[in-house]
């Protein structure tokens, strides 16, 4: 199973080596990392993967929130699902451009339908 984790918080030293050394120690493997400090603010993202962890994923959810509250920056983990669910865009090329805005209004309705259909089932799992 793949999972995002977000870091945001104010920059400071340590912050990359010990949510790595965190994951390390759980068999959580790093898949994808991204970094940066937008105006002293650390934002990082990650996609890991849990596949080796044996811990539930609400188990290492609420470990990551004491690590953020040590480091104090915020951490937040969700499934890769979810995370996709939550960001899908999607954009249907209409040649009419009188009815663009009628099948946008179509689209919307029909990604925010499946987006809470599996925010549904990933909740039950």
């Amino acid at each position: 199973m793949n999972a995002i984790i977000t870091v945001v918080g104010g920059d400071k030293v340590g912050i990359i080596a010990k949510v790595s050394a965190f994951l390390a120690e759980r068999d959580i493997n790093i898949e994808d990392i991204s970094q940066t400090v937008l105006s002293g603010n650390f934002v990082m993202m990650m996609m890991v993967s849990l596949g080796a962890c044996s811990k539930p994923l609400e188990e290492v959810k609420c470990e990551l929130n004491d690590l953020g509250g040590a480091l104090n920056v915020s951490i937040s983990i969700m499934h890769e699902k979810v995370f996709s669910a939550m960001h899908a865009s999607y954009i249907e090329p209409v040649s009419h451009r009188g009815n663009f805005v009628k099948k946008n209004e179509e689209v919307n309705r029909r990604v925010a339908a499946k987006a809470a259909a599996q925010r549904t089932r990933s909740l039950r799992y």
